[in-house]
C-alpha cells in the first residue's frame, strides 16, 4: 500500500489546500473576466 502511504503524508501538509485554493482563485478571475467580455 505505498499509494496509500503516499496520499496520507501529502495530506498532512496544508500544500494541496494551498495549490486548490489558489487554482480556484485564478479559475474565478478568469471566469469573471471572460463574464465582462474582457477576454474573449
Amino acid at each position: 500500500m505505498p499509494h496509500a502511504c503516499r496520499e496520507a503524508s501529502v495530506t498532512d501538509t496544508p500544500a494541496p489546500y494551498i495549490a486548490v485554493a489558489f487554482l480556484s482563485a485564478l479559475f474565478l478571475l478568469v471566469a469573471g473576466l471572460q463574464a465582462e467580455g474582457l477576454l474573449w
